[in-house]
C-alpha cells in the first residue's frame, strides 16, 4: 500500500521564485507539499505577515501546472507568546492564513502550539497545567474561525511544547472539541530522551489520535554525546525507518506522510530513500 508522500516545501532552498520551486518538486517527484509563505514566499510576502489573495491564488496557481498540491498551509507562530500583544498578532495572522487557504484550495493550515517562554526548549513550565489551559482557550479561537470559513486548523505536538506526549493531545482534542481541529503528527517530536522509541509513539499515537490524524511528519534522529536530540539524513538515524511506514501504512488507505527538515548534506540520497520506503 502507498502512501501520498510530500514534503515540506522551504527544505528546497528556493526562496521567492514559486515557478523554479514547482520544477524542482516536479523533478524530484513530490507531488505534495507543506507551504510556508514565510519561507518560499520570504521577500514578497514580507516573511509571511503580509500574504494577499491574490499572491496565494497565484502561488497555487503556478504548483497546480506542475501538478503540485498544497496539502498543508503552514503558518507555524507562538500563540501562547509571553507578550499578549504578540499573541494577540499570532493569532489574527493564522486567522488571515485560514482565509488564504480558500484561494490556494488548501483544507488546513498548521502550526505548533509556541512557548510560553519564546525559547522552544523543553521545560517544565510549558508542561503546566495553566499553560495547557491558555493552550486550550487559544486553539478554540482558531476552531471557532475555522468552522466559519470550512477549514482546518492543524496542531502539530511536540516535547518542546504545552501539547508535548500522545495523552496531552488526546486531551487537546476532546477540550477544544471540534471536528475542524486535526493533528499533523510527528512522533520523532515526542522523542525526549535515547530510551524513547519513535516506533511506539507512533503505533499509541495512531491508537488514541486515529481520525484526528491529518497527516505524518517524518524525519530521522540520533543523539549527540551531550544528550542533545539532532536531525540527521533520513535512514542514517536510530528510526526504524521501515517499520515506522508499516505502522503508518496500515493506518488508512494513502495517507499525507512528509519528509521534513532534511539537511542538505546528502538530501537527494534523503528523498530517495524516503520515497523508496513510503510510496
Amino acid at each position: 500500500m502507498k502512501c501520498e508522500i510530500g514534503i515540506r516545501a522551504h527544505d528546497f532552498p528556493i526562496y521567492d521564485d514559486i515557478e523554479q520551486l514547482a520544477n524542482e518538486l516536479w523533478n524530484a517527484g513530490l507531488y505534495n507539499i507543506q507551504f510556508s509563505p514565510k519561507y518560499s514566499l520570504k521577500n514578497k510576502s514580507c516573511n509571511g505577515n503580509s500574504m494577499s489573495f491574490g499572491l496565494a491564488h497565484h502561488s497555487k496557481e503556478i504548483l497546480s501546472q506542475k501538478q503540485i498540491n498544497i496539502a498543508i498551509l503552514g503558518c507555524y507562530v507562538n500563540i501562547i507568546h509571553p507578550d499578549i500583544r504578540e499573541r494577540n498578532s499570532a493569532i489574527k495572522l493564522f486567522e488571515n492564513y485560514l482565509a488564504y487557504s480558500k484561494a490556494m484550495e488548501c483544507p488546513i493550515v498548521a502550526t505548533e502550539t509556541g512557548s510560553i517562554d519564546n525559547i522552544f526548549s523543553p521545560h517544565k513550565e510549558n508542561w503546566s497545567s495553566e499553560v495547557f489551559e491558555l493552550t486550550v482557550k487559544q486553539i478554540k479561537k482558531l476552531t471557532n474561525t475555522a468552522e466559519k470559513l470550512g477549514v482546518l486548523v492543524g496542531i502539530e505536538p511536540g516535547v518542546n511544547h504545552p501539547i508535548y506526549n500522545v495523552d496531552i493531545t488526546k486531551r487537546l482534542i476532546d477540550r477544544v472539541n471540534s471536528p475542524n481541529l486535526k493533528i499533523i503528527f510527528d512522533p520523532m517530536n515526542m522523542v525526549l530522551t535515547p530510551d524513547d522509541s519513535e516506533l511506539e509513539i507512533l503505533k499509541y499515537g495512531i491508537r488514541k489520535l486515529n481520525d484526528a490524524i491529518y497527516a505524518f511528519h517524518i524525519k530521522d534522529y540520533d543523539f549527540k554525546k551531550d544528550g542533545k536530540k539532532i536531525v540527521v539524513p533520513f535512514g542514517t538515524g536510530l528510526a526504524p525507518m521501515n517499520k515506522i511506514a508499516d505502522e503508518i501504512k496500515k493506518f488508512k488507505t494513502r495517507p499525507y506522510v512528509f519528509i521534513e527538515e532534511t539537511p542538505q548534506n546528502n538530501f537527494d540520497k534523503s528523498i530517495e530513500k524516503f520515497e523508496e520506503i513510503f510510496h
